[in-house]
C-alpha cells in the first residue's frame, strides 16, 4: 500500500508528492494577502513548479511539482516577497478570521490578537512542538475560523468592563472533528496572552 502516513501528514517540514517532486507551503500572515504578493506566487509557481497555486484550509497557499534542488531558493524568494516559507501547520501558523477590519458580525480585531501572539509561539522552547499544536482564532460565534475543533481557539466576546464592555475571547482547548474544545477560561484581551503561555 506505498510508506506509512506520519501521524500529521500536513506537518512535514519537506512534503514530497508521489513523484518525489516537493510540496512547498507559503503562509499567508494573518490570511492577509496583497495583489502583488499573489502575483509573485503565482510566478514563481511558473518559474519553480507545475504552474498552479492551491490553497489549503489554513489561509495558505501551496506550490506543487517543485524539484527538491530548488527548494531553497523558492523558500527564499517566499520570504522576500514578505511571506512565509516555514512553520505551516503548526504553533506558528496561527489562523485568524477577518474579524472587526471586514465583518460586521465580528466583536473583536482578530488580527490584533495574532500579533500578541506571534512573539510568544514564536519562541524556541516551544520547538518541541512546533507541529503538535494549533490556534485558531475567531471574531465572533460564526467560526468563521473554527475555534471549536482545533488545540487552542478563541472565540471572540466581550466582557463588561467599568464603564461599558471590552473585548475578550473565550478559550477552549482540546477541539477535534468529532469533540469540540473544553472551555478553558473567558478572559479580557489584555489576560489572554498569559493564559495560552499557561496553556502551552
Amino acid at each position: 500500500c506505498g510508506p506509512t502516513w506520519p501521524d500529521r501528514p500536513l506537518s512535514v517540514t519537506d512534503p514530497l508528492d508521489p513523484n518525489g517532486l516537493a510540496i512547498q507551503c507559503v503562509i499567508i500572515p494573518k490570511g492577509e494577502l496583497e495583489a502583488d504578493q499573489l502575483r509573485r506566487v503565482a510566478e514563481l509557481a511558473e518559474i519553480f513548479g507545475d504552474k498552479q497555486v492551491h490553497s489549503t484550509n489554513r489561509q495558505n497557499l501551496e506550490i506543487h511539482g517543485v524539484e527538491p534542488r530548488n527548494v531553497p531558493e523558492l523558500r527564499a524568494r517566499i520570504e522576500e516577497a514578505g511571506l512565509g516559507a516555514e512553520g505551516f501547520y503548526g504553533i506558528r501558523d496561527i489562523v485568524p478570521c477577518v474579524g472587526v477590519s471586514y465583518c460586521p458580525l465580528a466583536v473583536t480585531t482578530t488580527r490584533d490578537m495574532y500579533d500578541l501572539l506571534m512573539p510568544v509561539v514564536s519562541r524556541k522552547k516551544y520547538d518541541t512542538i512546533r507541529d503538535k499544536v494549533l490556534i485558531n482564532i475567531t471574531g465572533c460565534p460564526n467560526s468563521c475560523s473554527p475555534y471549536r475543533i482545533t488545540d487552542i481557539g478563541l472565540r471572540g466576546m466581550r466582557i463588561r468592563g467599568q464603564s461599558g464592555s471590552e473585548e475578550a475571547y473565550q478559550i477552549l482547548i482540546g477541539g477535534r472533528e468529532n469533540d469540540f474544545g473544553k472551555l478553558f477560561a473567558e478572559l479580557k484581551v489584555a489576560d489572554c496572552v498569559g493564559a495560552i503561555e499557561c496553556i502551552l
